[in-house]
């Protein structure tokens, strides 16, 4: 929902991930998503995606989920916990927060090809948030390659 919201508001007072309005810290540390209000408009969005089973089932069981695969992975070993657990969640969750207003500049939503090597498919920004339901954002973009080989 913060995604979409940040769609239809992006680089504006109300879009919830615009550093320049609520700083880089709020932003690194995921405070941002306070920033979404409830309105009728947050609402719908929320009902529109729990429409799916696949959503509703990961929207009710988000930590089972998440701990059940870190257990897991733990079980197995330290280091496939490390590798396939906790450096995915740092680099994706903070590393992306932390980069994410490279990614838009005074002038709205841009592309960069160095960023898209730190963070496959995020460099086509500008792309993205033109075609927000494309996967596939350019020839470059390693994230739908893996995408391709994987969940096609």
């Amino acid at each position: 929902m913060a995604h979409v919201y940040h769609h239809r508001h992006a680089d504006t007072q109300l879009d919830p991930t615009n550093v320049r309005a609520i700083g880089l810290w709020k932003n690194y540390s995921s405070l941002w998503q306070k920033n979404v209000p409830l309105t009728a408009e947050t609402t719908r969005l929320v009902v529109r995606s729990l429409k799916s089973n696949t959503a509703k089932f990961f929207f009710k069981n988000y930590v089972l989920v998440v701990a059940s695969w870190a257990s897991l992975l733990l079980l197995l070993s330290p280091q496939a916990f490390v590798w396939l657990f906790l450096l995915p969640v740092l680099v994706g969750h903070w590393g992306m927060n932390l980069l994410n207003h490279i990614g838009h500049s005074e002038d709205g939503p841009t592309t960069s090809r160095l960023f898209n090597l730190v963070t496959p498919g995020d460099g086509f920004h500008k792309f993205h948030h033109e075609n927000p339901r494309a996967y596939r954002f350019g020839r470059g973009d390693l994230l739908a390659k893996i995408i391709d080989v994987f969940f096609k």
